[in-house]
């Protein structure tokens, strides 16, 4: 009886946790969206996956008509079948998951729980998803962390290293040859307040100085005996085509609340200057501006104005005025992440985000705790001063401003959990055994999480 599941979910919402052997698919389903319901966001998934032959299977199971899915058990092992047929080097892996779990999800809330053949076929079905996930993620080898300034990505390298990734920590996971280090002033601007002025910032806006393809940067990493790496930029070959190198690398997309991250950054736009301009940070920040947010927009346009939307998109979009990014611009970003990233990773959902890391790539020590306090304590003096307002920059315009933002990241919690579901029915099935993919080393603790 649906009731009892609704009930489950607010427990769950509560804060109360439910044994991951107990859920079943249709529990998996109806705890996570029987409330929160995203049938468009579900529908849509199944109507865009880029694989025809998959999709006509797919529909009639997301719509719910009777008459399409009459012998339900036997579409969902036709769709199997399918599933497995799929050329092992697509790049239409993440799509095709994810299409498949929304489609199962809408038939469970749109026609009630399955029956025993139909429940037994969809549990063989998900775990067939997750199988080809972790095989594929092996089968390339090497993770790509797409590192959205203050998003956990730092965290996120850390961690790697502890769970026997192989990456270049005093970096943390950058390659200095790939430039794909963070741009995020407007030299035109900080030039325009003091000329000459003093030699600061130190991540300005600029194209990449390399051309390394993705190809190229597989095989550099395999030279440095390197088995991840993050890219803090935009895609490869810039525009809304560019390529997050997903046929190459599995691909890894962390996110965090737009407040949160927007006041995170704020504070390090603070430290940065402190640390880079020394005793000059009061020409750009002085006691009549510090407290402006039109200021601070004017210095970081980009990280201060849907900067998820923008480091996605790349290219033009990347360097559009504030204000720039629009309707279309979301949908475009939507579109990739669903499509594009093997996993999404929200960081403040923190039991989400380690079973993710955990069943997800593997790794067994999920703990984002554990991190190395050394440079942390040694930037805090540079955050001294931060003017008491910046905090109130969220209600006063950047809410406003990033709404656009906070549309993408509910949508890539929504595309997490439906992971989840993924999860919740693996952890049921197979047990809480899927971790060790990658060995463990001693930890150098070369990498710093500095959220």
């Amino acid at each position: 009886m649906d009731t009892i599941w609704v009930l489950l979910n607010l427990l769950l919402l509560l804060g109360a946790t439910v044994p991951a052997q107990s859920l079943d698919f249709s529990t998996a389903a109806i705890s996570r969206f029987g409330i929160n319901r995203r049938d468009h966001w579900l529908l849509e998934l199944v109507t865009e996956v880029p694989a025809p032959r998959l999709k006509a299977l797919l529909q009639p199971l997301a719509s719910g008509d009777r008459k399409s899915t009459q012998d339900l058990p036997q579409l969902i092992a036709d769709i199997t079948r399918l599933y497995r047929t799929l050329p092992r080097n697509t790049t239409v892996w993440p799509a095709a998951r994810r299409a498949v779990l929304a489609a199962l999800v809408l038939q469970r809330l749109r026609e009630g729980a399955l029956d025993g053949d139909a429940q037994s076929a969809a549990e063989e079905l998900v775990v067939r998803v997750y199988r080809q996930l972790r095989g594929s993620v092996r089968a390339r080898g090497v993770l790509q962390f797409t590192h959205i300034a203050k998003t956990g990505g730092s965290t996120l390298c850390w961690l790697a290293e502890r769970n026997g990734v192989r990456v270049w920590g005093p970096r943390n996971c950058l390659i200095d040859e790939f430039d794909d280090f963070p741009r995020y002033y407007n030299v035109s601007f900080h030039k325009q307040i003091a000329e000459p002025g003093p030699t600061c910032p130190k991540w300005p806006y600029r194209p990449r100085n390399a051309t390394w393809s993705c190809a190229q940067r597989k095989a550099r990493l395999a030279e440095r005996n390197l088995t991840a790496y993050a890219n803090e930029y935009i895609p490869l070959d810039g525009g809304r085509h560019g390529r997050f190198c997903e046929k190459e690398m599995a691909t890894i997309l962390p996110v965090r609340h737009p407040q949160d991250r927007l006041l995170s950054h704020l504070t390090m736009v603070w430290r940065q200057y402190g640390i880079w301009c020394k005793d000059q940070r009061h020409v750009y920040f002085d006691n009549a501006t510090k407290s402006d947010v039109g200021r601070w927009q004017s210095i970081a346009p980009g990280p201060l104005d849907n900067f998820y939307i923008r480091s996605l998109l790349g290219g033009d979009d990347f360097y559009l005025p504030l204000g720039g990014i629009k309707q279309a611009h979301l949908d475009a970003a939507r579109r990739l992440a669903a499509q594009t990233f093997d996993l999404v990773l929200p960081l403040e959902v923190k039991r989400m985000w380690a079973r993710a890391v955990r069943l997800g790539l593997g790794w067994c020590d999920v703990d984002t705790k554990a991190c190395n306090p050394t440079k942390a304590s040694n930037l805090s003096p540079h955050n001294e001063g931060l003017p008491r307002e910046v905090p109130l920059f969220w209600k006063q315009r950047l809410q406003a401003t990033n709404a656009l933002d906070l549309k993408f990241y509910q949508y890539a919690v929504f595309l997490a959990q439906l992971d989840g579901v993924m999860y919740d029915v693996v952890d049921g099935v197979l047990g809480p055994r899927m971790c060790a993919d990658w060995a463990r080393p001693a930890v150098n603790q070369t990498v710093w999480c500095t959220q």
